[in-house]
């Protein structure tokens, strides 16, 4: 551990605690460093209390690794009670011998602004300390739309449904494996909205993947995330199986597959 430039390290949160005080809107979110460099970040600087910068973007969930609901997040603002309701919970952690997993729960987050939310949890599997694959699953009372968010230090590249971040050291690759709702739409942004940007004046803007989802009431989103060195490119491969059952997803990486079910939507 005492040399960063070999180590991946992932965090995610979902907090009983909610959005109270110092805390944000970003319960079920991640982030991201690899080989001695910020991949996947918190987007955005805290430049003063209150500022727009804090207030609107750093504090709100659309600055997360996180999803938003028809374009709304997680409840942010300064109602304690309400911050306290807006938690989290991680449900599961697991250490096995090829891979890790952690299961978070963040339904109550969004309930203020989405308050047909029925669910939504995002399981995370770290497969032989070396790729990531994230199962978000969303139920809905009523048709909706979810963004999937990545926030990056440097724009990326986008192709169909996946996309390459290239830093100094380390790279990122994405890839929607698959999405239930059909194909998303991915774009990508340099902004900041709702900031007053003379508040970050002479500071770079990040960079924003918002990868969208067609309209519906359930949605299950797999999402592969393949950090790698710069100069040592590596491969995971995968294929799906559409069992009666559920749908199987098979990752392989140096010859080791390594088998997800999720279950399917009707």
């Amino acid at each position: 551990m005492d040399d960063p430039n070999e180590h991946i390290m992932y965090l995610t949160k979902s907090s009983q605690y909610g959005s109270i005080s110092h805390s944000h809107g970003d319960q079920n979110a991640f982030m991201l460093h690899a080989f001695g460099e910020p991949l996947a970040i918190h987007s955005g600087y805290y430049v003063a209390f209150n500022s727009t910068m804090h207030m609107n973007w750093r504090r709100q969930t659309i600055s997360k690794n996180a999803i938003l609901i028809d374009g709304k997040g997680q409840f942010a603002d300064k109602d304690k009670f309400i911050a306290m309701e807006a938690n989290g919970k991680i449900e599961a952690v697991e250490d096995h011998e090829n891979y890790a997993y952690i299961r978070s729960n963040a339904t109550n987050a969004y309930q203020y602004h989405v308050p047909y939310l029925k669910k939504f949890v995002r399981e995370t599997y770290f497969v032989n300390n070396s790729y990531f694959v994230l199962i978000d699953t969303i139920d809905l009372e009523q048709p909706g739309k979810v963004d999937w968010l990545l926030h990056s230090l440097h724009e990326m590249k986008i192709k169909h449904q996946s996309f390459l971040l290239e830093g100094e050291k380390a790279t990122l690759e994405g890839k929607f494996v698959y999405c239930s709702s059909g194909e998303l739409e991915v774009n990508q942004y340099n902004d900041y909205p709702g900031v007053d940007l003379r508040e970050i004046e002479g500071l770079p803007i990040h960079w924003r993947l918002q990868a969208q989802t067609n309209k519906a009431t359930r949605h299950r989103i797999v999402t592969l995330l393949h950090p790698m060195k710069k100069q040592q490119p590596k491969y995971v491969s995968y294929f799906m199986d559409d069992q009666d059952h559920g749908l199987q997803f098979y990752f392989t990486e140096n010859n080791k597959t390594f088998r997800i079910e999720v279950a399917k939507v009707y």
